[in-house]
């Protein structure tokens, strides 16, 4: 028995927990572990009433209300309070307690204590992290779900609504209902379990399938719950994306789509000519690129405004479109140009036949708010592997032979050569140059004399640009560069340069005492069009002190054939200011001659093709005559061009044409040979 009870109290004292024995409410004995739970010595809690544990009277009343009924039966007591230590402090007791006989209280009770205070304060942080866990998981704006076995656990409220059920719903249901299709489903799994198993995150965007059938895009990611076991289960979270891929559509829409047409633009049209190379390679076939111009669109602008111009524009590619044969395409680049791709072709026939039916569809009129609208169109057409191999190449070669189709009258289809290439080739250098020039300063102006021819004087100079050709030391006329500087927009810096010099050079020789000289400058018709055209010409007079009336500009008769309110407002303005406006090169297109009474012009210079057939050519000199009559009845000056001869000088003023220029007084030479030629004079020009 001595050692049963030796045993027992090893126990006792070993134990991790605290254990005491009560009666009458008084400690009888207890263990190590409880003494210092509570901050007593063991000895000195021997015989203390058991109240000196507890916080207050009123929690060790409460503990017998709840003691005493269980302890009577025999039951065992297992209940968690808070108790005192003896410096006061608190803390979170769990009792375990039980009469030692239930029959006879006077035996007393044993209670063994445990310190819970880390335990318990571990379990309100975790109920305090799951109420928050909670709280995010149902107010969470994206869908939350948990599932296992392809089975819904539970999920938040938002999954439910994206879905169209309520989330109780969907506890216990499988997955494969928010699929569009068993197959759906399948990939789903397919591509979902290796990375979920494996501890990774899914993170994919799939259609998915609303209560009402409706499908969606949504973003799902997910997780396994347990990184090494997935059979715990997976966590979804699902964002409903339609809306952002939508925009992305839009977006990948609007990169490849023209806004206006709904064609395909410049760069989807490059896809679709590589595709169509690509197929004619393997087949062993051609296909073709044809580049559309639309043939003085710009009048339809100028006229009815862009408005009108755009739904014609959305007529043209309607058009256009019923043209094509099918797997061809119709492209917008802009503007008013159009690029056909024809893959799988036989030959150039075939090419031809649709540039034909093109030009055909194009010539029946356009009904745009009651106007009856006509275009026609340049068609220029290469072919693979003939002009090139390769996207770029072959629309090169298709925009060249377009302006050899120009070139040859317009509304017309032209297919393109090596030589167009050349000229192709020659064109770009040129533009280069002029470029070029423009930059390092090296172009210059020559200045032809403008004769009265009664007296002989200089009333003025023509102001004709020069630059030197590549490789070459000599200054050459620039006017077969004209047109590329137009066509390129290089016309618009060098118009200006050329007015800038001109007039600089007018203010040194009125200065050097010429006061009564002018100077004439050719005018590009892209200048009118120039908005701050005005403006220019305004501050070069003010920078040069020069009055309006020394300056004289020169239009062709093209721009007379272009007559819009735009053009006529700017001459209008021009002429309003004192400027002397003239007609150049006057007799090359007769149709403008009813044009003249509405223009503001002052002069016209006869063209020196006619000139030069006066007393050769019987229709040249009826020409000149009636010209010159033409002036006269419309009180306009007259001046003829490429006077080489004394009897050209002498028809001219035998007929009323006063002034002249050409190379019977001076060819165009250098401002400081010009002014030479003025000091030689015997009196300063008066010819107004």
């Amino acid at each position: 028995m001595r050692q049963t009870l030796l045993e027992y109290q090893a126990i006792l004292d070993n134990a991790s927990l605290g254990i005491v024995f009560t009666r009458d409410q008084k400690f009888l004995h207890c263990n190590e572990h409880f003494s210092e739970m509570f901050g007593w010595p063991k000895q000195e809690l021997i015989g203390q009433p058991t109240h000196v544990v507890y916080p207050s009277a009123e929690a060790f009343a409460e503990m017998g209300r709840i003691a005493v009924p269980v302890l009577s039966t025999g039951a065992r007591l297992d209940t968690e309070t808070l108790m005192k230590r003896r410096d006061g402090t608190t803390f979170m007791c769990r009792f375990l307690a039980k009469a030692i006989d239930a029959s006879d209280k006077s035996k007393g009770t044993i209670f063994i204590a445990e310190d819970i205070t880390e335990r318990r304060a571990a379990d309100e942080a975790l109920k305090q992290l799951l109420l928050e866990y909670q709280s995010i998981l149902e107010n969470a704006s994206l869908g939350i779900a948990f599932t296992r076995d392809n089975k819904f656990l539970r999920c938040n409220e938002r999954f439910g609504e994206l879905f169209g059920w309520h989330k109780d719903e969907l506890v216990g249901v499988s997955t494969n209902i928010l699929f569009p299709s068993a197959q759906a489903f399948a990939d789903m799994s397919h591509m979902a379990t290796p990375i979920l198993s494996g501890g990774e995150r899914l993170d994919i965007e799939i259609l998915m399938k609303r209560r009402d059938a409706s499908v969606f895009w949504c973003r799902v990611l997910a997780k396994a719950i347990d990184r090494t076991d997935s059979s715990k289960g997976t966590v979804f979270i699902v964002e409903d994306i339609t809306q952002r891929k939508k925009a992305e559509e839009r977006i990948i829409y609007m990169a490849h789509y023209d806004a206006l047409t709904g064609l395909p633009n410049r760069l989807l049209l490059q896809d679709r000519i590589k595709q169509a190379v690509a197929q004619a390679h393997r087949s062993q076939t051609q296909m073709a690129v044809l580049f559309i111009d639309l043939d003085h669109f710009k009048h339809i602008n100028d006229s009815l405004g862009h408005q009108i111009g755009d739904r014609m524009l959305q007529l043209v590619a309607n058009r256009l479109q019923q043209c094509l044969r099918e797997g061809d395409s119709v492209a917008r680049l802009g503007g008013d140009e159009f690029v056909l791709s024809l893959p799988l072709l036989a030959g150039s026939n075939d090419a031809a036949l649709v540039a034909q039916k093109v030009l055909n569809a194009l010539a029946t009129p356009f009904i745009v708010d009651d106007h009856e609208l006509h275009v026609d169109a340049s068609i220029g057409i290469s072919l693979y592997p003939d002009d090139g191999t390769d996207a770029e190449s072959l629309m090169r070669a298709s925009d060249t032979a377009m302006y050899h189709a120009k070139e040859k009258g317009r509304s017309n289809y032209q297919f393109f050569t090596p030589a167009l290439n050349k000229t192709a080739q020659r064109h770009l250098a040129i533009a280069n140059h002029l470029r070029h020039a423009l930059a390092n300063d090296e172009l210059t102006l020559f200045y032809q004399p403008q004769v009265d021819i009664e007296s002989g004087t200089i009333f003025s100079a023509e102001a004709l640009l020069r630059c030197r050709q590549p490789g070459k030391k000599q200054l050459t006329s620039c006017g077969p560069y004209i047109a590329i500087a137009e066509e390129t927009g290089l016309i618009l810096p060098i118009g200006e340069w050329v007015l800038r010099q001109a007039c600089r050079q007018l203010q040194e020789w009125r200065n050097a005492g010429f006061p009564n000289l002018r100077v004439a400058i050719n005018l590009s018709a892209r200048q009118i069009y120039q908005r701050n055209f005005l403006t220019t010409i305004e501050q070069t007079l003010d920078e040069c002190e020069l009055p309006a009336a020394a300056l004289d500009l020169e239009i062709t008769e093209t721009l007379l054939l272009q007559r819009n309110e735009d053009n006529v407002e700017t001459l209008r303005k021009i002429s309003d200011m004192g400027i002397q406006l003239s007609v150049d090169d006057f007799g090359t297109g007769y149709s403008s001659l009813a044009y003249l009474q509405r223009f503001p012009v002052h002069a016209l210079k006869i063209d020196q093709s006619f000139v030069r057939g006066i007393g050769r050519d019987s229709n040249d000199t009826a020409l000149v005559t009636a010209i010159i009559a033409l002036a006269q009845s419309l009180h306009l000056k007259v001046l003829g061009e490429g006077v080489e001869t004394a009897a050209q000088v002498n028809f001219l003023v035998s007929h009323g044409c006063l002034a002249a220029q050409g190379f019977y007084y001076s060819a165009a030479v250098p401002a400081e040979t010009l002014a030479g030629l003025l000091r030689k004079q015997p009196m300063h020009a008066t010819h107004v």
